[in-house]
């Protein structure tokens, strides 16, 4: 039986190692909105589960628009701080304290922060457009991953078994 060496089951396997044996959960590319650069359902949903209180002070003060304004918000924090600062540092909004990752805690004495760190959410997207165009011809990348519905990284794969190379990759 002919080995699949095509780049699609390749993604597939690693989709699929990541969900069953590493927890990630599986998104599709429209989880993602490229106007905000986030998986905004994950987003809400991380601070939800690790941050219960200082949510409900915010909902308190949005009712009817907290996700949204939080997530508007979150992204103007990204575009003048960077992804990375804004992780690891506090994100404010109306006097309310949110974090949007929690790192490995350097010990295991303190089980809220073991709880905390994980309550972090992986997710994995597979050929995720990323240009704000509708158009089904613009690239995709192969891999997207991210933390709390951030995208922290992305990979392109290529296979040298059909022609394709390192080069390839960074053309695309």
């Amino acid at each position: 039986m002919p080995v699949n060496v095509s780049e699609s089951n390749f993604e597939s396997i690693i989709e699929r190692v990541l969900v069953e044996q590493n927890d990630y959960l599986k998104r599709a590319p429209t989880d993602y909105d490229r106007g905000l650069c986030m998986d905004p359902e994950l987003v809400v949903k991380f601070v939800q589960a690790t941050q219960p209180q200082t949510w409900l002070r915010y909902v308190r003060q949005y009712p009817t628009e907290a996700a949204w304004r939080f997530t508007q918000r979150l992204v103007q924090q990204i575009e003048h701080k960077g992804t990375l600062y804004t992780m690891r540092h506090e994100f404010k909004d109306s006097g309310c304290h949110f974090r949007l990752a929690y790192f490995r805690p350097n010990t295991t004495l303190n089980p809220d922060e073991q709880k905390r760190y994980k309550g972090n959410i992986f997710s994995v997207v597979r050929q995720l457009r990323y240009r704000p165009e509708d158009d089904p011809s613009q690239p995709a990348l192969d891999l997207t991953f991210f933390l709390n519905g951030l995208p922290i990284f992305t990979a392109e794969l290529k296979n040298q078994l059909t022609g394709q190379n390192v080069e390839d990759a960074i053309k695309q």
